[in-house]
């Protein structure tokens, strides 16, 4: 699905490599501004001051759970919701007045949204037409959106003689043959397989780095935003609780809920003992172990913390091995075989459950019911402040 009534081509800046721009247009194309934006249904406050910048031809993911306030958000972009306080701005214009169809944006929702009597010629190219463009543009923009989406061969066809995958990269098409140059997607992977999913992700990292389109994207999978992500907008109850790359993401979460929901982490309760060098600090857990881990808050000897470890930075060894001294004592609850690794869960002497991801030959002779020792190295471990929520 489509909205817009006036093309607007875009130059890129050509952040990512290999990105070129065949229409040349205003610098700022693209550009998005959120300032404080609000959304309230009566008593319940469904978006809280959100405030955002996107750049020109980024890929922007808006990640969270049902309810975190994220669709509300392409919602209000989109114009089929009202700020109830802010300002949505647009290539410098503010656009909280106009109605969807005339601030010239791409869409894609879950549903494909395709016209089921109008072949996939007709379909890509009904933006165009209601845009009232000469046919003979409109042919070669639609053989352009087919190429881009490596369908060439099915113009002719109904979309129900194509995959769900073929649907979706039509409607994908669609979305994007009047280069807007703000793309919209809310969920668009969501009805698709796993394997299916893999392969959109692809497709649509492939389109963007080809049109260059600014993109928001809504999901509530990690994976997916990690993959497809220049930047990721994590939101929790209407709020942004942090934004960033996604390495910055999964490797510096900034709080407990970063790190328990972009990926597993084992979080381990204890207090602050005091600083072993730049950038460390020792932590006393509940048993008295003492353990070193990253440390860039400024936070006060004794105070309650966490310390929140990757599973694939955690090495496992069993007691009087090789095991080093520094470790904490886990018993395997859990041992499930995934291929490329073994996914291992446990309860640790301190009463903290843990998760460990080790190679499959690291595994042998580490079965449920077995005492490991598990340890990291500090670099790999981040200490945060615990919440009051905690004990």
């Amino acid at each position: 699905m489509s909205i817009g009534t006036a093309e607007t081509t875009s130059p890129r800046s050509d952040r990512r490599a290999g990105r070129t721009d065949p229409s040349p247009g205003p610098a700022h194309a693209g550009t998005l501004q959120l300032r404080s934006v609000r959304k309230q249904y009566g008593d319940v406050t469904a978006v809280e001051g959100v405030t955002l910048d996107i750049a020109a031809g980024e890929f922007v993911t808006l990640l969270g759970s049902s309810g975190s306030g994220k669709t509300t958000t392409l919602l209000m972009i989109a114009g089929f919701e009202r700020p109830t306080s802010g300002e949505l701005i647009l290539d410098g214009r503010r656009i909280n007045d106009l109605p969807p169809h005339r601030r010239n944006i791409g869409m894609m929702f879950q549903s494909y949204s395709l016209f089921p009597h109008m072949t996939v010629e007709q379909n890509i190219a009904y933006p165009l037409k209601i845009r009232k463009m000469p046919k003979r543009e409109i042919r070669e923009r639609v053989a352009d959106a087919l190429e881009l989406v490596h369908l060439p061969a099915h113009g002719k066809r109904y979309p129900t003689e194509l995959s769900g995958g073929q649907q979706q990269r039509i409607a994908l098409a669609r979305a994007t043959v009047y280069r807007p140059p703000l793309l919209l997607m809310d969920e668009p992977l969501s009805a698709l397989d796993r394997r299916l999913r893999s392969s959109m992700q692809e497709e649509i990292r492939r389109i963007h780095r080809d049109l260059g389109t600014t993109v928001v994207y809504v999901t509530h999978d990690q994976e997916e935003a990690l993959a497809l992500s220049d930047r990721i907008v994590l939101m929790h109850d209407g709020a942004i609780a942090q934004v960033g790359p996604p390495a910055e993401i999964y490797d510096h979460p900034t709080s407990l809920f970063s790190a328990g929901f972009v990926g597993e982490s084992t979080q381990l309760l204890g207090h602050l003992a005091a600083a072993s060098g730049p950038g460390r600090a020792d932590v006393v857990l509940s048993d008295g172990t003492v353990v070193a881990a990253s440390c860039s808050a400024d936070l006060a000897v004794g105070a309650p913390v966490v310390i929140c470890v990757r599973p694939e930075h955690m090495s496992v060894a069993l007691p009087g091995s090789t095991a080093p001294s520094s470790g904490v004592e886990m018993v395997v609850r859990d041992k499930a075989f995934m291929g490329d690794c073994v996914h291992m869960t446990g309860r640790f002497v301190t009463g903290d459950d843990g998760v460990v991801r080790i190679q499959p030959r690291q595994a042998d002779g580490l079965d449920v019911g077995s005492a490991v020792v598990v340890s990291w190295e500090a670099g790999n471990a981040l200490i945060l402040p615990r919440e009051s929520s905690q004990g």
